[in-house]
């Protein structure tokens, strides 16, 4: 635990680049990183960085990786290699979407335990599909997974979830989910159909709109509702259920956003990391001040700020890059 203390010092002043703005850390296979290609990010109760990559699931305390991979013989390792998401639970358990089907890992027992979830017809079945996004909403003990097969809630502290029809059917591929606390709904957008909405209450799923049937991402922020797609990113206006005109002005495939303060980040698949303020009509392409780039890709999965402020980025075979928080003095 001293090493995980003194590790976000340490990352901010080891690898700091004179003369730059923020200081800017790089990890990738050649540092224990088991793969370069990072889709999820995620911090955990005790500061740990836990790191989703193509090509196994990375624990980080600041010096050293953990790496967490399939093993055949295994029946208690991780369900599959390439990892699509993490989030965690009240316990401090982590729920991790693989393309082999969610599993949650127990880490004192250092075990991983699939998922499994009733049908409309009572009977139990595998999660085996891609899960795409988990969202844990510890008010509600509730954990929400965004699967190849459909929308799956659980009650924290149970393996065995239930399946939500849409339309009466389930076998839908639901891409992304966000939270609204004041509305206490699940915004959810199903390929091929459109933004949707779960009430929790009612437990009903329906389509909300239909303009847009395809996107990588939605992410509810302080403006609204935001869509990132193939073709660029969307605001979406509650009370006249219709979205804004495409925030990029050339056709950009959008793969996460994040709210820092005043400031909107968005990750593009080969356009590089751009940012969004109040006074701006369209994304700025952001570039760190200083001899050292931010960024080793200009392919961007995920984007993720720890409880610290430091920014963190996930790339395609960029490995990871992080932003300290605060200003190198020259």
């Amino acid at each position: 635990m001293d090493k995980l203390k003194s590790f976000l010092i340490i990352s901010l002043l080891s690898i700091s680049a004179f003369g730059q703005n923020f200081p800017i850390k790089h990890l990738d296979i050649s540092s224990g990183l088991s793969n370069n290609s990072v889709a999820s990010i995620y911090q955990d109760q005790n500061g740990y960085m836990w790191f989703g990559t193509f090509d196994g699931l990375n624990r980080y305390d600041g010096n050293d990786f953990k790496i967490y991979r399939n093993i055949h013989t295994d029946p208690n390792s991780i369900q599959g290699n390439a990892i699509s998401c993490i989030e965690g639970d009240y316990a401090n358990n982590l729920w991790i979407g693989t393309t082999a089907g969610p599993v949650i890992f127990n880490a004192e027992r250092s075990s991983f335990s699939p998922l499994k979830y009733y049908d409309t017809n009572k009977k139990i079945k595998p999660l085996n599909g891609t899960a795409y996004e988990i969202i844990a909403v510890h008010s509600l003990h509730i954990i929400l997974v965004a699967t190849k097969e459909g929308i799956v809630i659980f009650k924290e502290g149970e393996k065995t979830g239930k399946a939500i029809p849409f339309n009466g059917k389930l076998h839908y591929i639901a891409r992304s989910i966000a939270y609204n606390a004041n509305k206490q709904v699940f915004y959810v957008f199903i390929t091929g159909k459109g933004l949707c909405k779960f009430d929790i209450k009612s437990q009903k799923l329906t389509l909300l709109n239909d303009t847009i049937t395809g996107a990588n991402c939605i992410k509810l922020t302080k403006e609204g509702l935001w869509i990132g797609s193939d073709e660029g990113a969307y605001l979406y206006n509650y009370n006249l259920n219709n979205y804004s005109k495409n925030y990029f002005t050339e056709k950009t495939v959008v793969r996460d956003f994040y709210q820092q303060e005043d400031r909107l980040w968005i990750a593009t698949d080969g356009a590089g990391l751009f940012t969004l303020t109040k006074n701006q009509t369209t994304p700025l392409l952001y570039r760190a001040n200083g001899p050292v780039a931010l960024l080793n890709s200009k392919s961007l999965y995920d984007i993720f700020q720890s409880k610290n402020g430091e920014m963190w980025f996930g790339t395609l075979r960029g490995g990871v890059s992080m932003m300290g928080k605060k200003t190198t003095l020259f």
